[in-house]
């Protein structure tokens, strides 16, 4: 999972905007921290404009996280010169906790950051603290000069690795924190035509799809398809479910009735066998929806 770090120094300038969209889509980044956007945050536009589901900003709004929809989280402080989080996520192997900073230039309120910050290190569980620490290290960082600031990202070892990444629309380098993932992140979405055969389908996404939504137009057309891709996504779990289990089963139910009714013919055996050649036939054609859309994306795919 890879975690960008920026101190941007302006979110409104649209050179700064579209580097960043960039930016999230080649590194593929779960969580963006943005440091002095400098304009007041608009949930919706910022969300909609860099393709994230969350985002929350510091007291001051000078720092900015962008979230990915499979990713929770809780705010457990809420400083001026930093923002402590806890996320969880179902790919990450453990809580991490994670402090976002961006320090005063006032070496006595720095002080205090740091004070903070050992008062919230959690006692065991990967601790991220990066962002902007206002920190010179050499007469080479001094304003005026011609040398490129770094900003600065403590971690603890063996979980997570740092790089920084040079830019050169700003003089701050941003940072791409990579931790490891426990498990493979959530799939992507796929509506399959099987579904449809169903007895249910139609109720359930006629029943989600008439749910209240408070947006309007094109945000409400959105939300509501999310909404019904998250519900299908469950129902295909919990109610639709394995089809080649479910198929295995009723094939060795077929074939002990089948037996029956050779040992003992009678009406009841009879019966029964006829019963389940119906629901046979009723997963049998699922299967052949299923192959028969595989291998259309794979021609789509592969040629």
């Amino acid at each position: 999972m890879n975690c960008l770090i920026w101190n941007i120094r302006g979110l409104g300038k649209p050179e700064n905007q579209s580097f960043l969209e960039d930016l999230r889509q080649v590194h593929k980044s779960k969580i963006v921290s943005i440091i002095e956007p400098m304009i007041q945050l608009d949930v919706r536009y910022m969300t909609r404009k860099f393709n994230f589901c969350q985002v929350l900003s510091n007291c001051t709004g000078k720092i900015w996280v962008f979230l990915s929809e499979e990713i929770s989280f809780e705010v457990l402080v809420d400083h001026s010169q930093f923002l402590h989080l806890n996320f969880t996520a179902p790919f990450l192997p453990t809580d991490v906790f994670s402090s976002f900073v961006y320090a005063s230039c006032d070496s006595s309120e720095r002080k205090d950051l740091w004070e903070s910050l050992l008062q919230v290190r959690p006692p065991a569980a990967p601790w991220l603290v990066g962002g902007d620490f206002n920190v010179v290290r050499s007469v080479n960082e001094c304003l005026g000069s011609s040398g490129g600031r770094i900003d600065s990202s403590l971690l603890d070892p063996g979980f997570v690795t740092v790089e920084h990444l040079v830019l050169f629309i700003s003089d701050h380098c941003l940072l791409m924190v990579s931790a490891p993932t426990g498990i493979r992140g959530p799939s992507s979405f796929r509506f399959h035509h099987m579904w449809t055969r169903h007895p249910g389908f139609l109720q359930t996404v006629r029943i989600n799809w008439n749910l209240p939504c408070d947006l309007r137009g094109m945000h409400k057309l959105f939300a509501k398809l999310k909404r019904l891709k998250l519900h299908l996504k469950w129902w295909n779990k919990e109610v639709f479910g394995n089809l080649f289990e479910k198929l295995a089963a009723t094939e060795k139910v077929v074939h002990d009735d089948e037996a029956a009714v050779l040992i003992n013919p009678s009406n009841t055996s009879w019966a029964h066998f006829s019963a389940c050649n119906p629901s046979l036939e009723k997963i049998s054609e699922m299967e052949l929806d299923f192959w028969k859309q595989k291998a259309a994306c794979s021609w789509l795919a592969d040629g």
